[in-house]
Parts: structure tokens; C-alpha cells; sequence
């Protein structure tokens, strides 16, 4: 049985990417499981050392809402998930974690960015679906498409 692992930051992708995710679990019976990811950006660190332990502690409370409004959507649909909070680099942080408990389909938000934005800042959703070694199941944002539901992207590894 697959399990399936949602990465979540709270952003409206990630929260779209949380309803996909339950439904996927209410129709197959999989588990699931939430990881939120935290870190602090080194140019925030650079701009304002003095501050880092705040920075950092705003930053682990940002995740750990994200993933309690997560797992308090999954809780509504009646699924028991399993949360994770992790530190650091967030692809990395997801695909060692989908390591670590096998078997999994990723669920990931689109942040909607165009390509030079992606180019510069980077894509948690790029990065996973280039570097995965499970199925990666992006949910993109409803602009991509002629419909107000979100456009499902699924990536996968034969």
C-alpha cells in the first residue's frame, strides 16, 4: 500500500495541494502523512544576525501552523495523519523523508511562479519531480487552466 506524503508550507498552493491530498486518501484508503519544513533564509540571517533566534523561531512557528492546519483538515475528513516538522532544505527534507518511509506518492503545491521567478528563486515542485524517486503529484494553481478547480500534475517514475 502506498502512503502518501504531503509537503506543506500553508501558502494557497500548498493549501489546495492539502485538499487533493485528503480526498486522494478518503478515496484509496492510503495514510498520509504532513511534513512542513523550516528554515531560515541566509540572506534574512545576513541582514539582521542579531536576530537569528527570533527569525528561526518565526520561521518553526510558520511551519508548525501550516502543518496543524493540515493535519486539522485531514482530522475534519475523519483521516488520522501523521505530522512531521523538519528542518532545513525543503526538497531535501521531503525526499528524505519519502525515503525514510517508502513506498509514498508526494503531494506538492505549485507556487504559480513564471519561469524567470523559478529561475531565480527556485521551485520545491521542479526540484521534486526532477529528483524523485516515487510519483510526485503537483497541484497547480486554477490560473493554469479554463477551470476553477486546480489542475493536477502527476510525475512519476516507471
Amino acid at each position: 500500500m502506498k502512503t502518501i506524503l504531503l509537503g506543506t508550507d500553508g501558502s494557497p498552493g500548498a493549501r489546495r495541494a492539502t485538499r487533493e491530498a485528503v480526498e486522494l486518501s478518503v478515496e484509496t484508503g492510503w495514510p498520509l502523512r504532513i511534513v512542513s519544513v523550516w528554515s531560515v533564509p541566509p540572506l534574512e540571517l545576513s541582514a539582521a544576525p542579531m536576530m537569528a533566534g527570533e527569525l528561526a523561531e518565526v520561521a518553526r512557528d510558520r511551519a508548525q501552523e501550516a502543518l496543524d492546519d493540515a493535519a486539522g483538515e485531514a482530522a475534519d475528513a475523519g483521516i488520522a495523519a501523521i505530522t512531521y516538522l523538519r528542518q532545513g532544505e525543503v526538497p531535501k527534507q521531503i525526499l528524505e523523508l519519502a525515503e525514510m518511509i517508502g513506498d509514498v506518492v508526494i503531494v506538492v503545491g505549485s507556487d504559480g511562479r513564471g519561469a524567470i521567478s523559478r529561475a531565480l528563486l527556485g521551485s520545491v515542485s521542479t526540484r521534486l519531480v526532477h529528483t524523485a524517486p516515487c510519483p510526485v503529484l503537483v497541484v497547480r494553481p486554477a490560473a493554469h487552466v479554463d477551470s476553477e478547480e486546480p489542475a493536477l500534475e502527476l510525475a512519476g517514475r516507471a
